[in-house]
Parts: C-alpha cells; structure tokens; sequence
C-alpha cells in the first residue's frame, strides 16, 4: 500500500488540474504541454511503490 505524504498532498490540492500549454523548439528537446492529474496515475500505484522501493525512498 502506498501513503501520500502530507507535503504531496497539499502540492496536489494546490496544482492539481494545473495544465500548461507550452510549444516549440528547445535545446536538448521540444517544448510540450502537460498536466498535473493525479488521476492519470491511479493504475500505477504499484509501479510507484516498486520503483520507491528499488531507490530506498518514498515517492509520496
């Protein structure tokens, strides 16, 4: 079972839904838009925690 942090927790009520549009060229790598949605990642709870564990941290 993964725990979100406190910290995590009020980041996300914070900047949750956030989405920047951004485009064009960059140094090493285009500009892309993004979003900030915790729930695109609800499936990988799992992978999360798996990947905490191998780096010794928590993630959230």
């Amino acid at each position: 079972m993964v725990w979100m942090r406190e910290a995590a927790e009020r980041f996300l009520a914070e900047f949750g839904g956030l989405k920047v549009d951004i485009a064009g060229a960059g140094i090493a790598k285009g500009r892309e838009s993004f979003e900030l949605n915790p729930g695109d990642v609800d499936s990988e709870v799992d992978r999360f925690a798996d990947w905490g564990a191998g780096l010794g941290k928590s993630l959230f």
